[in-house]
């Protein structure tokens, strides 16, 4: 069986990155973009256009409540999500989504510069509402795109989801288009304790 080997340096990186975010609560380091609404367990990450759909759900299960949402510079950028701020990750590994031919792939495609975070119940709630018409122009375009228009200096959004619960995080990517990996850092029992989104160059592969 393959393992995930890091390259030392950005090991390192991602650590103190984390470091960096567990701090959040008492130094105010990072930007926080919202808390997202974990409902069902199950995490939706893709590009805004083409990427909110069940083909970048995540094989990992997540625990079930509001979790913040961090951006981070720190060498290179990235974003985080917290599930437990009292640990430090054990062990890391490559998060993995499922496709539409149920193959597992370990990358997610951006192609507007855009991305977003929610649960599975969210894209469940998008589709309802735009089924009854609740989104006219659809939630890109009644949603995303309008805050876009209204709010051209802020590159990341917390957006409520219409007759529910759940919510979108919308994030930039900072580099535009491209692959993007995300990573679980888990606790001795493996339990996921935050989700990080690397943005930068990385060296983090499979050997």
């Amino acid at each position: 069986k393959k393992r995930i080997y890091m390259d030392p340096y950005r090991k390192n990186e991602i650590i103190n990155a984390f470091q960096i975010a567990r701090a959040i609560t008492k130094h105010g380091i990072l930007t926080k973009i919202g808390d997202l609404n974990i409902t069902s367990g199950s995490l939706i990450i893709g590009d805004i256009i083409h990427g909110i759909t069940e083909s970048n759900k995540l094989v990992q299960k997540f625990p079930i409540e509001k979790f913040p949402v961090y951006y981070y510079r720190f060498i290179n950028a990235g974003t985080f999500i917290m599930f437990d701020n009292t640990k430090t990750p054990n062990k890391w590994g490559l998060a993995k989504y499922f496709t539409k031919e149920r193959k597992v792939v370990q990358k997610f495609q951006v192609e507007s510069g855009n991305y977003s975070y929610l649960d599975k119940d969210g894209l469940e709630a998008i589709k309802d509402n735009e089924a009854n018409n609740l989104y006219p122009e659809g939630f890109l375009m009644d949603e995303i795109y309008q805050r876009f228009k209204d709010n051209k200096d802020i590159l990341h959004f917390d957006i409520p989801i219409a007759k529910g619960n759940n919510n979108l995080i919308l994030l930039h990517s900072e580099w535009g288009d491209g692959l993007f990996k995300s990573y679980i850092g888990l606790d001795n029992e493996g339990n996921p304790i935050c989700l990080f989104t690397d943005l930068g160059v990385s060296k983090i592969d499979m050997i």
